[in-house]
Protein backbone atom coordinates (compact mmCIF):
# COMPACT_ATOMS: atom_id res chain seq x y z
CA UNK A 1 0.00 0.00 0.00
CA UNK A 2 1.27 3.47 -0.90
CA UNK A 3 1.74 6.18 1.71
CA UNK A 4 2.23 9.92 1.42
CA UNK A 5 5.98 9.64 1.92
CA UNK A 6 8.25 9.49 -1.16
CA UNK A 7 11.51 7.54 -1.08
CA UNK A 8 14.67 8.77 -2.86
CA UNK A 9 15.66 7.07 -6.12
CA UNK A 10 18.79 4.96 -5.62
CA UNK A 11 21.17 3.36 -8.12
CA UNK A 12 20.24 -0.10 -6.84
CA UNK A 13 16.54 0.60 -7.42
CA UNK A 14 17.27 1.79 -10.97
CA UNK A 15 19.42 -1.24 -11.79
CA UNK A 16 16.92 -3.65 -10.28
CA UNK A 17 13.99 -2.43 -12.37
CA UNK A 18 15.45 -0.97 -15.58
CA UNK A 19 15.68 -4.25 -17.53
CA UNK A 20 12.21 -5.38 -16.51
CA UNK A 21 10.62 -2.07 -17.54
CA UNK A 22 12.59 -1.91 -20.81
CA UNK A 23 11.33 -5.39 -21.61
CA UNK A 24 7.72 -4.29 -21.17
CA UNK A 25 8.11 -1.08 -23.18
CA UNK A 26 10.01 -2.76 -26.04
CA UNK A 27 7.48 -5.60 -26.34
CA UNK A 28 4.68 -3.04 -26.34
CA UNK A 29 6.21 -0.75 -28.97
CA UNK A 30 8.65 -2.73 -31.10
CA UNK A 31 10.91 0.34 -30.93
CA UNK A 32 14.14 0.35 -28.93
CA UNK A 33 14.44 4.14 -28.94
CA UNK A 34 10.87 4.71 -27.77
CA UNK A 35 11.22 2.05 -25.07
CA UNK A 36 14.40 3.64 -23.76
CA UNK A 37 12.76 7.08 -23.78
CA UNK A 38 9.78 5.82 -21.76
CA UNK A 39 11.95 4.20 -19.10
CA UNK A 40 14.34 7.16 -18.88
CA UNK A 41 11.43 9.60 -18.58
CA UNK A 42 9.85 7.50 -15.85
CA UNK A 43 13.04 7.36 -13.82
CA UNK A 44 13.67 11.07 -14.39
CA UNK A 45 10.23 11.76 -12.96
CA UNK A 46 10.94 9.51 -9.99
CA UNK A 47 14.31 11.22 -9.52
CA UNK A 48 12.57 14.55 -9.19
CA UNK A 49 9.58 13.49 -7.14
CA UNK A 50 10.92 10.44 -5.34
CA UNK A 51 9.47 6.93 -5.32
CA UNK A 52 6.02 6.70 -3.74
CA UNK A 53 6.49 4.51 -0.66
CA UNK A 54 4.76 1.22 -1.31
CA UNK A 55 4.85 -2.42 -0.33
CA UNK A 56 4.84 -3.61 -3.96
CA UNK A 57 6.72 -1.27 -6.36
CA UNK A 58 6.27 -3.75 -9.23
CA UNK A 59 2.61 -2.88 -9.77
CA UNK A 60 3.29 0.87 -9.66
CA UNK A 61 6.18 0.70 -12.12
CA UNK A 62 4.42 -1.77 -14.43
CA UNK A 63 1.30 0.38 -14.57
CA UNK A 64 3.33 3.51 -15.28
CA UNK A 65 5.32 1.82 -18.05
CA UNK A 66 2.33 0.17 -19.71
CA UNK A 67 0.25 3.34 -19.66
CA UNK A 68 3.10 5.42 -21.09
CA UNK A 69 3.63 2.76 -23.76
CA UNK A 70 -0.08 2.80 -24.64
CA UNK A 71 0.04 6.57 -25.14
CA UNK A 72 3.08 6.29 -27.42
CA UNK A 73 1.65 3.28 -29.29
CA UNK A 74 -1.64 5.03 -30.06
CA UNK A 75 0.31 7.87 -31.66
CA UNK A 76 2.77 5.51 -33.36
CA UNK A 77 -0.05 3.50 -34.97
CA UNK A 78 -1.18 6.61 -36.82
CA UNK A 79 2.38 7.23 -38.03
CA UNK A 80 2.76 3.59 -39.09
CA UNK A 81 -0.49 3.76 -41.06
CA UNK A 82 1.06 6.62 -43.07
CA UNK A 83 4.42 4.82 -43.39
CA UNK A 84 5.36 3.98 -46.97
CA UNK A 85 5.27 0.19 -47.32
CA UNK A 86 5.63 -2.23 -44.42
CA UNK A 87 6.85 -1.10 -40.98
CA UNK A 88 9.01 -3.65 -39.17
CA UNK A 89 10.00 -3.58 -35.47
CA UNK A 90 13.50 -2.68 -34.38
CA UNK A 91 15.74 -5.71 -33.87
CA UNK A 92 17.14 -5.85 -30.36
CA UNK A 93 20.81 -6.56 -29.67
CA UNK A 94 21.22 -8.94 -26.72
CA UNK A 95 23.41 -6.44 -24.83
CA UNK A 96 20.54 -3.97 -24.52
CA UNK A 97 18.31 -6.20 -22.45
CA UNK A 98 20.33 -8.62 -20.43
CA UNK A 99 18.07 -10.81 -18.26
CA UNK A 100 18.02 -9.79 -14.61
CA UNK A 101 16.22 -11.32 -11.67
CA UNK A 102 12.95 -9.77 -12.83
CA UNK A 103 13.37 -10.67 -16.52
CA UNK A 104 12.78 -14.40 -16.27
CA UNK A 105 14.44 -16.77 -18.73
CA UNK A 106 11.16 -17.95 -20.24
CA UNK A 107 10.27 -14.34 -21.07
CA UNK A 108 12.98 -14.36 -23.72
CA UNK A 109 10.91 -16.30 -26.23
CA UNK A 110 8.45 -13.41 -26.40
CA UNK A 111 11.33 -11.26 -27.70
CA UNK A 112 11.75 -13.38 -30.84
CA UNK A 113 11.54 -11.15 -33.87
CA UNK A 114 8.74 -13.02 -35.65
CA UNK A 115 6.61 -12.77 -32.49
CA UNK A 116 7.03 -8.99 -32.43
CA UNK A 117 6.04 -8.80 -36.10
CA UNK A 118 2.84 -10.71 -35.30
CA UNK A 119 2.12 -8.36 -32.39
CA UNK A 120 1.77 -5.50 -34.88
CA UNK A 121 -1.64 -6.96 -35.80
CA UNK A 122 -3.00 -6.10 -32.36
CA UNK A 123 -4.70 -2.98 -31.11
CA UNK A 124 -2.80 -1.23 -28.29
CA UNK A 125 -5.10 -2.50 -25.51
CA UNK A 126 -5.01 -6.05 -26.92
CA UNK A 127 -1.24 -5.94 -27.00
CA UNK A 128 -1.05 -4.76 -23.38
CA UNK A 129 -3.41 -7.45 -22.08
CA UNK A 130 -1.72 -10.25 -24.05
CA UNK A 131 1.75 -9.30 -22.84
CA UNK A 132 0.73 -8.88 -19.22
CA UNK A 133 -1.15 -12.18 -19.17
CA UNK A 134 0.85 -14.46 -21.49
CA UNK A 135 4.37 -13.14 -20.89
CA UNK A 136 4.36 -11.61 -17.42
CA UNK A 137 1.80 -13.99 -15.91
CA UNK A 138 -0.55 -11.39 -14.44
CA UNK A 139 -4.09 -12.65 -13.83
CA UNK A 140 -6.97 -10.75 -15.39
CA UNK A 141 -8.03 -9.16 -12.12
CA UNK A 142 -4.57 -7.64 -11.71
CA UNK A 143 -4.48 -6.57 -15.37
CA UNK A 144 -7.82 -4.82 -14.93
CA UNK A 145 -6.39 -2.87 -11.99
CA UNK A 146 -3.25 -1.97 -13.94
CA UNK A 147 -5.15 -0.76 -17.01
CA UNK A 148 -8.15 0.77 -15.25
CA UNK A 149 -10.59 -1.56 -17.01
CA UNK A 150 -13.01 -4.19 -15.74
CA UNK A 151 -11.94 -7.81 -15.59
CA UNK A 152 -14.46 -9.03 -18.19
CA UNK A 153 -13.22 -6.49 -20.73
CA UNK A 154 -9.63 -7.61 -20.18
CA UNK A 155 -10.58 -11.26 -20.69
CA UNK A 156 -12.29 -10.31 -23.93
CA UNK A 157 -9.26 -8.33 -25.10
CA UNK A 158 -6.96 -11.27 -24.31
CA UNK A 159 -9.20 -13.73 -26.14
CA UNK A 160 -9.41 -11.49 -29.20
CA UNK A 161 -5.63 -11.02 -29.24
CA UNK A 162 -5.00 -14.77 -29.11
CA UNK A 163 -7.42 -15.37 -31.99
CA UNK A 164 -5.61 -12.80 -34.12
CA UNK A 165 -2.23 -14.42 -33.48
CA UNK A 166 -3.25 -17.99 -34.27
CA UNK A 167 -1.44 -20.15 -35.05
CA UNK A 168 1.41 -19.26 -32.73
CA UNK A 169 3.25 -21.30 -30.15
CA UNK A 170 2.49 -20.43 -26.53
CA UNK A 171 5.27 -18.81 -24.53
CA UNK A 172 7.18 -21.66 -22.94
CA UNK A 173 7.70 -21.74 -19.21
CA UNK A 174 9.83 -24.88 -19.29
CA UNK A 175 13.24 -23.91 -17.93
CA UNK A 176 14.45 -27.46 -17.41
CA UNK A 177 17.74 -28.87 -18.69
CA UNK A 178 15.73 -30.68 -21.39
CA UNK A 179 14.48 -27.32 -22.60
CA UNK A 180 18.03 -25.93 -22.60
CA UNK A 181 19.11 -28.86 -24.75
CA UNK A 182 16.24 -28.27 -27.18
CA UNK A 183 17.20 -24.61 -27.47
CA UNK A 184 20.84 -25.51 -28.15
CA UNK A 185 19.79 -27.98 -30.85
CA UNK A 186 17.46 -25.41 -32.40
CA UNK A 187 20.27 -22.82 -32.47
CA UNK A 188 22.58 -25.29 -34.22
CA UNK A 189 19.90 -26.19 -36.79
CA UNK A 190 19.20 -22.51 -37.31
CA UNK A 191 22.84 -21.73 -38.09
CA UNK A 192 23.01 -24.57 -40.61
CA UNK A 193 19.90 -23.28 -42.41
CA UNK A 194 21.14 -19.68 -42.35
CA UNK A 195 24.51 -20.73 -43.77
CA UNK A 196 22.84 -22.71 -46.57
CA UNK A 197 20.40 -19.90 -47.35
CA UNK A 198 23.05 -17.17 -47.50
CA UNK A 199 25.39 -19.37 -49.55
CA UNK A 200 22.60 -20.04 -52.08
CA UNK A 201 21.43 -16.42 -51.99
CA UNK A 202 24.87 -14.98 -52.72
CA UNK A 203 25.53 -17.45 -55.54
CA UNK A 204 22.03 -17.27 -57.01
CA UNK A 205 21.39 -20.99 -56.55
CA UNK A 206 17.66 -20.84 -57.26
CA UNK A 207 16.91 -24.52 -56.71
CA UNK A 208 18.46 -24.51 -53.25
CA UNK A 209 16.61 -21.32 -52.33
CA UNK A 210 13.29 -22.96 -53.21
CA UNK A 211 14.18 -26.11 -51.31
CA UNK A 212 14.82 -24.16 -48.12
CA UNK A 213 11.47 -22.32 -48.09
CA UNK A 214 8.39 -23.49 -46.22
CA UNK A 215 5.25 -23.77 -48.37
CA UNK A 216 3.66 -20.97 -46.35
CA UNK A 217 6.73 -18.74 -46.31
CA UNK A 218 6.30 -14.99 -46.00
CA UNK A 219 8.68 -12.14 -46.76
CA UNK A 220 8.35 -8.54 -45.57
CA UNK A 221 10.73 -5.76 -46.56
CA UNK A 222 10.91 -2.36 -44.86
CA UNK A 223 12.37 0.41 -46.98
CA UNK A 224 10.30 3.25 -45.56
CA UNK A 225 9.82 4.69 -49.06
CA UNK A 226 13.49 5.66 -49.12
CA UNK A 227 14.90 2.63 -50.98
CA UNK A 228 13.35 0.03 -53.26
CA UNK A 229 11.34 -2.58 -51.37
CA UNK A 230 8.09 -4.51 -51.70
CA UNK A 231 5.11 -2.42 -50.60
CA UNK A 232 3.08 -5.43 -49.45
CA UNK A 233 4.01 -8.72 -47.75
CA UNK A 234 5.05 -11.47 -50.16
CA UNK A 235 3.21 -14.67 -49.26
CA UNK A 236 3.72 -18.27 -50.33
CA UNK A 237 6.85 -20.20 -51.24
CA UNK A 238 6.51 -19.60 -54.98
CA UNK A 239 6.29 -15.82 -54.65
CA UNK A 240 8.99 -15.56 -51.98
CA UNK A 241 11.24 -17.75 -54.12
CA UNK A 242 10.66 -15.57 -57.19
CA UNK A 243 11.54 -12.47 -55.16
CA UNK A 244 14.68 -13.87 -53.52
CA UNK A 245 15.84 -15.58 -56.71
CA UNK A 246 15.44 -12.48 -58.87
CA UNK A 247 18.86 -11.51 -60.25
CA UNK A 248 18.06 -7.77 -59.94
CA UNK A 249 16.02 -7.36 -56.74
CA UNK A 250 18.82 -8.03 -54.25
CA UNK A 251 21.79 -7.40 -56.54
CA UNK A 252 23.51 -5.05 -54.06
CA UNK A 253 23.01 -7.39 -51.12
CA UNK A 254 24.51 -10.31 -53.05
CA UNK A 255 27.74 -8.31 -53.27
CA UNK A 256 27.63 -7.21 -49.63
CA UNK A 257 29.76 -8.55 -46.80
CA UNK A 258 27.72 -10.81 -44.52
CA UNK A 259 28.03 -11.18 -40.76
CA UNK A 260 25.88 -12.97 -38.20
CA UNK A 261 24.80 -11.46 -34.90
CA UNK A 262 22.40 -12.38 -32.12
CA UNK A 263 19.27 -10.24 -32.31
CA UNK A 264 16.15 -10.88 -30.25
CA UNK A 265 17.73 -14.02 -28.85
CA UNK A 266 18.40 -15.63 -32.25
CA UNK A 267 21.20 -15.49 -34.80
CA UNK A 268 20.34 -13.11 -37.65
CA UNK A 269 22.05 -11.71 -40.76
CA UNK A 270 23.68 -8.32 -41.39
CA UNK A 271 24.71 -7.05 -44.83
CA UNK A 272 27.54 -4.49 -45.03
CA UNK A 273 28.94 -2.15 -47.67
CA UNK A 274 32.42 -1.54 -46.30
CA UNK A 275 31.61 -0.32 -42.76
CA UNK A 276 28.06 0.82 -43.48
CA UNK A 277 25.08 -1.39 -42.66
CA UNK A 278 23.06 -2.03 -45.83
CA UNK A 279 20.34 -4.33 -44.49
CA UNK A 280 19.26 -6.49 -41.58
CA UNK A 281 17.61 -9.82 -42.35
CA UNK A 282 15.71 -11.52 -39.53
CA UNK A 283 14.71 -15.10 -40.30
CA UNK A 284 11.97 -17.21 -38.76
CA UNK A 285 12.20 -20.99 -39.02
CA UNK A 286 9.27 -23.36 -39.43
CA UNK A 287 8.10 -25.74 -36.73
CA UNK A 288 10.88 -28.28 -36.32
CA UNK A 289 13.45 -25.81 -37.74
CA UNK A 290 13.46 -27.65 -41.07
CA UNK A 291 12.60 -24.75 -43.40
CA UNK A 292 12.53 -20.97 -43.55
CA UNK A 293 9.08 -19.66 -42.65
CA UNK A 294 9.60 -15.90 -42.49
CA UNK A 295 12.13 -13.45 -43.93
CA UNK A 296 12.03 -9.88 -42.62
CA UNK A 297 14.40 -7.40 -44.27
CA UNK A 298 15.03 -3.89 -42.94
CA UNK A 299 16.49 -1.55 -45.60
CA UNK A 300 15.23 1.84 -44.42
CA UNK A 301 18.47 3.91 -44.15
CA UNK A 302 17.20 5.84 -41.11
CA UNK A 303 16.47 2.63 -39.24
CA UNK A 304 19.79 1.11 -40.29
CA UNK A 305 21.71 4.12 -39.00
CA UNK A 306 20.04 3.76 -35.61
CA UNK A 307 20.61 -0.01 -35.55
CA UNK A 308 24.29 0.39 -36.44
CA UNK A 309 24.79 2.94 -33.66
CA UNK A 310 23.39 0.44 -31.14
CA UNK A 311 25.51 -2.39 -32.57
CA UNK A 312 28.66 -0.25 -32.28
CA UNK A 313 27.87 0.91 -28.73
Amino acid sequence: MESGVALPLTDSFYLAWRGYLLGIAYRMLGSVEDAEDIVQDLFAELQGEGIPQMDYPKAYLTRATVNRSLNVLKSARKQREEYVGQWLPDPLHHRLLEPGPLERVEHRESLQYAYLVLMEQLLPAERAVLLLHEVYQYDYRSIAELLGKNEAACRQLGSRARRKLRPTKPISEDTSSKRDMELAEAAASRQVLLDRFIFAFERHQVDTLRELLSEHAIMITDGGGKVHSAINPIKGAARVHAFTASPKTFQALRRARVTFVELNGEMQVLFWNEHQLEAVMCVQLSEGSSHIQGIYVIKNPEKLESIQLRLDA
